[in-house]
C-alpha cells in the first residue's frame, strides 16, 4: 500500500524536472529554480533533483533542451520509463514517433522520435547518456542549412 504513493510521487516530481518547449526562461526558471550556470546569454545550466538539464533559449523560450541524469557525480543512462515520462511533457498533446530514417542516428546509438504535427523532435544517445529535445522547424533550418552547404551533420545541434 505504501508503494502507490512513493512511485505518484516519482512521476510528479519526474514530470516537473522538465522543461516545455514553447516555455518562457521565466518559467523555466520557476520550474528549476535559479540556474547553476549562465553558459552564454542564450544557454542556461539547471539542476533539479538527478537532472542536469542545458536548455538554450531564443527569443526567450527554449529552442533545444539537453537532459542528462547524474549519480555520485557521474552520468548514468536515463531509463526508458522518464524518457517516455520527459516525451509526454513535451508533446504539446500531440503523439510521439520512433524516427528512424533521421541523419543524426547514422551510426550512433541512439533513437529519435518526433511528434506527428513535426513541431518537436528528440533523440537519446546512448552512449553520451544524454536526451536532447528540440523544436522541430529549429532543426529543419538547421538540417537545410548543412545540406546547402554541403557540411557534414555534426552533433552541434544534439552535443551541447
Amino acid at each position: 500500500m505504501k508503494i502507490k504513493p512513493l512511485i505518484f510521487t516519482f512521476i510528479v516530481f519526474v514530470h516537473s524536472t522538465h522543461a516545455h518547449v514553447g516555455e518562457t526562461k521565466e518559467q523555466c526558471d520557476i520550474r528549476y529554480g535559479k540556474p547553476i550556470n549562465i553558459i552564454r546569454n542564450d544557454t542556461v545550466l539547471y539542476k533539479k533533483g538527478q537532472f542536469v538539464i542545458i536548455v538554450t533559449f531564443y527569443q526567450n523560450k527554449p529552442r533545444n533542451m539537453g537532459i542528462s541524469k547524474w549519480k555520485d557525480n557521474h552520468m548514468i543512462d536515463i531509463p526508458m520509463s522518464d524518457i517516455e515520462t520527459i516525451l509526454k511533457s513535451n508533446s504539446n498533446n500531440s503523439e510521439w514517433v520512433e524516427s528512424k530514417n533521421n541523419p543524426f542516428i547514422n551510426g550512433r546509438n541512439a533513437q529519435m522520435w518526433k511528434t506527428i504535427d513535426n513541431k518537436i523532435d528528440a533523440l537519446y544517445d546512448r552512449d553520451r547518456k544524454e536526451l536532447t529535445v528540440i523544436d522541430g522547424d529549429n532543426l529543419r533550418a538547421y538540417l537545410a542549412n548543412k545540406k546547402s552547404s554541403k557540411t557534414v551533420i555534426s552533433n552541434d545541434v544534439y552535443g551541447l
